[in-house]
C-alpha cells in the first residue's frame, strides 16, 4: 500500500491534505466508497488540481472484481499477490491472457467529470446534461467546481443523491427517470472558496478537505517543477516567491511568463537580472501589490483614519469592491488596519512605502503663469472655416 509520500508527488506541498486524501484511499482500496469531498481553499491554491490527483488514484471497481477473481489483492498501483509481487506478466509468453483483455478494455480509473457550477440553473439540466449521459449505469467520478454557486434546487437534488446510508445506493425520481446511484461506482467531490455560503446540510453530506497556504520555498519548487529544464540563480526561486501572494496558480502564471522571456532570449537560465527585468516590464512591486493597493496605501499614508467611502472615492471603485478585492491582502500582510476609527497605515505600511521610494505627488503646474493674460491664437479664414464646430476662435 503506498503511503503519502508516495502519492501525489507531483503536488508540490499540502502534507495535511494529502494524508487526509491517503486515509480516504486505503478505506477505498479495502471498502470501493470513497466519502464525498468537499476541497476548501482560496482562490488558486490547487483545489481543482488536487480533486483531480485524488480521482487518478480511484480504480474502476471492474479491475477490483476481475484481480480478485484471479486470487490477487486489489492495490492502487497493480494487481499483486500475498508476497507484494506482480500477479500477472503482460507481456511475453507467459502473459495473462485475462490481464491482457482487462488492460485493452477495462480503464484503470473511473472517468472524472469536472462541472463548474456556474453553468447548472435547474434540476431538469442537471438530469438531462449530467446525470442520464454521464451517472447512470456508468462509473464516474463528479467533481462540482465552485459549489456555491449551485441553486437551491439542485443543491436539494443532491441531498437526496447523496443520502448516507448502510447500502451505499440511493434512488433519484424525476420526471419518468429513476436513477440509482452506486457509491462503488460513483463517486462525487466538491470545492469552493466561498464555505459559508454552501448549504450546511450539503457540506454535512462531505469530508472537508481544507488546503493550507503555500510557503515561499513551496512556491519556488512549483515554479521550478513548471520549468524543469531552467537553472536559477541561487536564492532566487526564494526571492521571487514573495510576490507570488501565497498562490500557487500565481507560481505557474509567473513560470509561464518566465519561459516567454526564455524563449525570447533563446537561454536555459534565469538571472537575477533577467528577475529584474521581468519586474520592470510587468510592473510587479514587492510582496505582488497591485497598483491600486498601493494607491489605497498611500492614500492611507496621506490621510489618518480614513474612511472606507474615502477610499472608494480616490479609487473610483465600490466599496464593496475595496473591502473585498484590496483591503484583505494588505491586511493579511499587515500593512493597514482597521479600526473603530476608520482605515489606518501600520508601521509595516510606512516602511513598505519608504523602501517603495514612492514620492508624494506634485501638485498640478499652472496653466498660465501669474500676472500674464493667455496670448491668443489669431488664425487665418481659411483655417477657421476648416475647423469643426465648437473649435472656432473668439474674434472679440
Amino acid at each position: 500500500m503506498q503511503n503519502e509520500s508516495e502519492r501525489f508527488t507531483d503536488l508540490i506541498g499540502q502534507a495535511k491534505a494529502k494524508r487526509r486524501l491517503g486515509f480516504y484511499l486505503e478505506g477505498y482500496n479495502a471498502t470501493g466508497i470513497c466519502p464525498h469531498l468537499m476541497f476548501v481553499a482560496p482562490k488558486g491554491c490547487g483545489k481543482t488540481m488536487m480533486a483531480k490527483a485524488m480521482g487518478k488514484y480511484l480504480k474502476s471497481p471492474e479491475e477490483k472484481e476481475i484481480i480478485e477473481k484471479e486470487g490477487g489483492i486489489w492495490d492502487e498501483r497493480q494487481a499483486v499477490d500475498a508476497d507484494g509481487e506482480p500477479m500477472f506478466e503482460t507481456e511475453g509468453e507467459f502473459a495473462n491472457p485475462i490481464m491482457e483483455a482487462y488492460l485493452r478494455d477495462v480503464p484503470a480509473t473511473k472517468p472524472f467529470l469536472e462541472i463548474n457550477c456556474s453553468t447548472l440553473k435547474n434540476v431538469k439540466q442537471l438530469v438531462n446534461q449530467v446525470l442520464v449521459p454521464h451517472v447512470a449505469h456508468k462509473e464516474v467520478t463528479i467533481l462540482f467546481d465552485e459549489c456555491s454557486e449551485l441553486p437551491r434546487d439542485i443543491t436539494m437534488a443532491l441531498l437526496t443523491c447523496l443520502n448516507p446510508n448502510k447500502d451505499n445506493k440511493t434512488t433519484f425520481s424525476y420526471d419518468d427517470y429513476n436513477i440509482e446511484f452506486d457509491f462503488t461506482k460513483h463517486s462525487f467531490m466538491f470545492a469552493t472558496t466561498e464555505a459559508q455560503s454552501v448549504f450546511h446540510a450539503l457540506m454535512d453530506r462531505c469530508e472537508r478537505v481544507d488546503l493550507e497556504e503555500y510557503t515561499y520555498n513551496e512556491l519556488g519548487k512549483i515554479v521550478q517543477l513548471t520549468l524543469p529544464s531552467v537553472e536559477f540563480d541561487d536564492g532566487l526561486l526564494d526571492n521571487i516567491a514573495t510576490v507570488l501572494r501565497g498562490n500557487a496558480r500565481a507560481a505557474q502564471k509567473m513560470a509561464n511568463n518566465m519561459a516567454i522571456y526564455l524563449k525570447a532570449k533563446q537561454s536555459k537560465k534565469f538571472t537575477k537580472e533577467d528577475w529584474q527585468d521581468i519586474k520592470f516590464n510587468l510592473g510587479i512591486a514587492p510582496l505582488g501589490l497591485s497598483p491600486i493597493e498601493i494607491q489605497i496605501l498611500q492614500e492611507l499614508g496621506r490621510v489618518k483614519d480614513c474612511s472606507l467611502t474615502h477610499l472608494a472615492a480616490k479609487t473610483g471603485l465600490t466599496k464593496a469592491c475595496v473591502q473585498r478585492d484590496f483591503e484583505m491582502y494588505l491586511q493579511k500582510m499587515s500593512l493597514m488596519q482597521i479600526t473603530t476609527a476608520g482605515r489606518a497605515i501600520t508601521k509595516e505600511g510606512k516602511e513598505y512605502l519608504d523602501e517603495l521610494n514612492v514620492e508624494k505627488p506634485k501638485p498640478k503646474a499652472e496653466v498660465f503663469p501669474k500676472n500674464k493674460k493667455p496670448i491668443r491664437l489669431e488664425l487665418p479664414p481659411s483655417v477657421v472655416t476648416e475647423m469643426p464646430d465648437g473649435f472656432l476662435p473668439n474674434k472679440n
